[in-house]
């Protein structure tokens, strides 16, 4: 990182895993996007799943740590820790290097953003 950068946006990873199939959680799940989406602060969630691990969960960009931590407390997340369907949780918190991401970004087509975050999600939960 240089001198001049700036962590401002903050990457919420959550994992859940489960004692049921993914796809039975994620259908219990939709009603809780719009909530989601109505977080102050959240500008994007990708939802993920392991089918063969029985694991879910988010990857989430929020405006700056403050926010993404107030969300691991949100009502939604408090319901899903909560289910019994879930055996436990991890959640991590990464800093956004705004200088470079913000470059990058505009230098990659949509496509090739993608499989980047795939590839590095892959990483993270090997």
């Amino acid at each position: 990182m240089s001198e001049n950068s700036t962590t401002t946006c903050t990457v919420l990873h959550l994992r859940f895993k489960l004692r049921v199939p993914p796809r039975v959680l994620l259908a219990e799940s939709r009603a809780a996007a719009t909530k989601i989406a109505s977080v102050e602060g959240l500008i994007w969630k990708i939802w993920v799943l392991q089918e063969k691990e029985s694991e879910v969960g988010g990857i989430y960009l929020s405006a700056n740590r403050e926010t993404a931590e107030a969300y691991l407390n949100h009502p939604v997340i408090q319901a899903v820790r909560s289910n019994p369907a879930v055996v436990s949780t991890q959640s991590q918190l990464w800093g956004v290097e705004s200088d470079t991401c913000c470059q990058r970004i505009q230098q990659v087509s949509l496509s090739d953003a993608w499989d980047a975050l795939n590839m590095h999600y892959q990483r993270l939960i090997a």
